[in-house]
């Protein structure tokens, strides 16, 4: 068995990761444009690739176990760099080069979300002083009725020798 299903998975997987990229760069507009419809949909089509991705993974991981159960090896866990060093020629250039194409994407990925993130946190300050300064104080907030008002200052007005006998 070649390693051509591995090859096809970390394509597929390569494909995936790329469109999650394109995804994470559309947040920003949304977001400064506080569009959060587009938002909304950017992250449903993120939960849909994140779902892809999941079944690429799998579907990577059985590939590898079945090209290691060929080879003679009874690993579950077959990492890519495992397989590198039981295939040869011109697939194991395929599977650096897709390793590496893949870990650039995840890196560019992780960058940008960790910048999305950071976004997100700052527009969250923003609103939160922006209800600050518009939400008046808590003692202003409460009603009293004027009468109640008068008996509470003569309460506090009386000293502590100004007691009826």
């Amino acid at each position: 068995m070649s390693a051509q299903l591995v090859i096809q998975a970390l394509a597929e997987l390569l494909k995936l990761h790329q469109e999650l990229n394109k995804k994470a760069l559309q947040k920003p507009g949304a977001i400064k444009a506080n569009d959060m419809n587009a938002l909304s949909q950017v992250v449903r089509e993120e939960a849909k690739l994140i779902r892809a991705v999941q079944a690429a993974d799998a579907k990577r991981a059985r590939a590898a176990e079945e090209l290691m159960r060929h080879k003679g090896e009874g690993r579950e866990d077959a990492t890519v760099q495992t397989l590198l060093t039981y295939t040869e020629g011109e697939d194991r250039l395929m599977i650096e080069r897709l390793q590496q194409a893949l870990l650039k994407e995840v890196s560019r990925l992780s960058e940008q979300n960790e910048q999305n993130k950071e976004l997100i946190e700052e527009s969250l300050r923003f609103v939160n002083l922006s209800l600050d300064l518009m939400v008046p104080q808590s003692e202003d907030v409460h009603y009293q009725h004027p009468t109640d008002k008068q008996e509470q200052t003569e309460l506090y007005s009386r000293s502590a020798f100004d007691s009826k006998a």
